[in-house]
């Protein structure tokens, strides 16, 4: 349960609001031999008492991460909003297995990076949505050394949650 007031710091504004939030999610694994293994989790993050779109005063933050949802361009102007989706794919990726050929583990697809303290590079469970990156990793793991190397989009077609945005949309011109 939340309760915000004053969030914007100008008492002149009404902007109290409380709403509690929930996060579901259901995960599969598919681990059929020593050299492959799969993952997929469905992720369901709603508002109960709040609004996910910005266009209707709610936040965007407790949005899901995509623009999955329907787009509806309103009567009184031509720009088109989204109403997200509250369901979406939180993880989907296949993990090749180290083996006699491959000396390193590849994990490919929609994946959550959880390194360190998880300041800088983490899940960020803590929200109603959590982070999750579209990359690929490979990783070296030894009882003596650990390395992992990866890559992953860093901007989507639309803006992300919590505060992440793109310049990199064909829909603004760039």
């Amino acid at each position: 349960f939340e309760s915000r007031q004053n969030g914007d710091f100008n008492r002149n504004t009404d902007d109290y609001t409380n709403f509690t939030g929930q996060n579901t999610q259901l995960w599969f694994i598919i681990d059929p031999s020593p050299y492959f293994s799969a993952k997929v989790t469905i992720q369901d993050a709603r508002l109960w008492g709040g609004n996910q779109n910005p266009n209707a005063g709610g936040d965007i933050r407790y949005a899901l991460s995509n623009n999955s949802g329907k787009e509806i361009t309103p009567s009184s102007t031509t720009t088109p909003t989204v109403q997200r989706s509250s369901t979406d794919i939180r993880e989907a990726y296949i993990m090749l297995k180290k083996s006699d050929i491959l000396p390193i583990n590849i994990q490919i697809g929609r994946q959550i990076f959880a390194y360190g303290d998880l300041k800088l590079l983490g899940p960020l469970n803590w929200l109603n949505n959590g982070f999750s990156f579209d990359g690929i990793r490979f990783m070296y793991d030894s009882k003596y050394f650990s390395s992992h190397v990866f890559g992953s989009t860093i901007a989507e077609q639309h803006d992300a949650p919590g505060g992440l945005l793109t310049t990199n949309s064909r829909r603004r011109g760039s």
